[in-house]
C-alpha cells in the first residue's frame, strides 16, 4: 500500500511539474516583448515568437549562434564584460543594440535574470524594443536644437542645467560649457531669488506653467523679456523640467517706447498755449528724436467750424514741413483720429500698408510718404481740443 501511495504521489508531482512547465512555456511564447534564453556560457537555447518575428532569425538559426553573434562586432567585448556582471548579480540590465538578420540594428534594453530551462542553468533576457522611444527622442532632439524659442532642460528641483538649445545660448551670450551643470542662480539669470523660488513652487504645485511673463538676464547683464512655459518630466525614475521662453524683448521695448512717447506728450499738453510755444517745439523735437520719428506736430481742433489746424511742428533733417498748408482743413479728412480721440484713445497705425487699398485715409497718408503714425489726444478741462502726432516716413 505504501509503495502504491509513493507511485501515486510521484505521478501527481510529475503532472504538476508538467502543468507548471506547460503554463510557463505558454507564458513564455505569449509575451509581447522579445524573450531570449541562453546558457551561462552564452549559447542561445530558445527565443519566443516575438523575437524571431522582429529579428528575422528562426529558432533553428538562433540555436547555432552565441549571444554575442546578435550584437554588432564592435560591441561584443562590451557585451561579454556586462554578462560577467550579470552572473555576479551586480547588474540586471544592459542596453546594447541587437543586429537583425538583414543587418539593421534595433535599439533595445535587455533585462536579464538567472534561471533554468529544461534542467539547464541559463540566463533569461526580456528584450524591450526602444525604436519608438528613440524615434521620439530624435524628433524631440531636432525640435529642441532647431527651435527659435529659448529652450533648456534642468534637473528638478535643483534647476541645474542639463542642456540648452542654440537659441538660448546665442540670445543670452553663453556657450554650452558655460551653463552645463550650473544652476539658474549660479548664472544670475534672474535678478531676484524669489522669482526662481516662485517658479519651482508653481511647478511643484501644478506640474506645468503656461505663458508666464518673465524676464531673464543675459551675460552682459541686459534683460530679455519673454513668455515662459515650463513642465516637469520623468525619465527612468529621474525628474527633470524643461523651459521654453518666447522672446518678446523687441515687442516689449516697442511698447515701452510708445508709452514713454505718450507720457511725454501728455506732460506738456496742459501747458497754457501762450507760454508753451517754444517748450512745445522743444518737446516735439526731443520726443521725435528719441523714438526715431521724422515729424512731430500738434493739431488744434475747431469743432464749431469743423476744422483742424497744424499749430506746432518739428521735422527731422530732410523732411518736408506740412504746417503751412495744414490750416483750417476739414475734420472729415481725419475723422478716424477724431473718433478715437473722442473715446479717449490714442491711435497708432504701425503699418499704413495694412489698411484697405481703397481707404481714403491710407491714400492720404501714402501721398505724404507716411509709413507709420501715432496720434495722442489733447484734453483741456474735459474738452477735446487737439492732438499730438508722430509721423514715421523713412522707417
Amino acid at each position: 500500500y505504501a509503495a502504491a501511495r509513493d507511485i501515486t504521489s510521484r505521478k501527481e508531482m510529475e503532472e504538476t511539474l508538467k502543468t507548471s512547465e506547460s503554463n510557463f512555456r505558454t507564458f513564455f511564447y505569449s509575451l509581447q516583448h522579445m524573450v531570449l534564453i541562453v546558457t551561462t556560457e552564452g549559447k542561445i537555447i530558445q527565443a519566443n515568437n516575438v523575437f524571431t518575428a522582429v529579428t528575422g532569425y528562426s529558432n533553428d538559426e538562433l540555436r547555432e549562434m552565441d549571444l554575442l553573434d546578435i550584437h554588432p562586432a564592435d560591441l561584443r567585448e562590451n557585451v561579454k564584460g556586462e554578462l560577467s556582471l550579470i552572473h555576479n548579480k551586480k547588474i540586471d540590465t544592459i542596453a546594447f543594440p541587437i543586429l537583425k538578420k538583414d543587418g539593421t540594428l534595433i535599439p533595445v534594453e535587455t533585462r536579464l535574470s538567472l534561471g533554468s530551462w529544461n534542467g539547464l542553468e541559463c540566463v533569461f533576457g526580456v528584450v524591450r524594443d526602444l525604436s519608438f522611444e528613440q524615434e521620439a527622442l530624435q524628433r524631440f532632439e531636432r525640435l529642441f536644437r532647431n527651435n527659435p524659442a529659448l529652450m533648456a532642460l534642468y534637473s528638478y528641483p535643483e534647476a541645474r542645467f542639463i542642456d540648452a538649445n542654440d537659441s538660448f545660448l546665442e540670445t543670452l551670450g553663453y556657450s554650452r560649457e558655460d551653463v552645463i551643470d550650473r544652476t539658474i542662480l549660479d548664472l544670475n539669470l534672474v535678478s531676484d531669488k524669489s522669482v526662481h523660488e516662485s517658479i519651482i513652487n508653481e511647478l511643484t504645485a501644478k506640474g506645468i506653467i503656461r505663458n508666464r511673463e518673465f524676464s531673464i538676464m543675459a551675460r552682459d547683464r541686459s534683460l530679455r523679456y519673454g513668455l515662459l512655459t515650463a513642465e516637469i518630466m520623468e525619465s527612468h525614475g529621474d525628474m527633470y523640467f524643461i523651459t521654453i521662453i518666447l522672446d518678446v524683448t523687441e515687442q516689449h521695448k516697442h511698447q515701452e517706447t510708445l508709452q514713454l512717447m505718450v507720457d511725454m506728450a501728455k506732460s506738456f499738453i496742459n501747458l497754457p498755449v501762450k507760454k508753451a510755444g517754444k517748450e512745445i517745439v522743444r518737446a516735439l523735437r526731443t520726443m521725435g528724436e528719441f523714438v526715431g520719428a521724422d515729424r512731430a506736430y500738434v493739431f488744434s481742433y475747431d469743432f464749431i467750424e469743423n476744422t483742424f489746424s497744424n499749430t506746432y511742428e518739428w521735422c527731422a533733417k530732410g523732411i518736408t514741413p506740412h504746417i503751412d498748408y495744414l490750416q483750417q482743413i476739414s475734420n472729415d479728412i481725419i475723422s478716424r483720429w477724431i473718433q478715437s480721440h473722442r473715446n479717449g484713445k490714442d491711435d497708432f497705425i504701425h503699418d499704413v500698408g495694412v489698411l484697405k487699398e481703397d481707404d481714403s485715409f491710407r491714400l492720404l497718408l501714402e501721398k505724404k510718404d507716411i509709413k507709420s503714425v501715432l496720434t495722442v489726444p489733447i484734453w483741456t478741462n474735459d474738452e477735446l481740443t487737439g492732438m499730438v502726432g508722430f509721423d514715421f516716413v523713412t522707417t
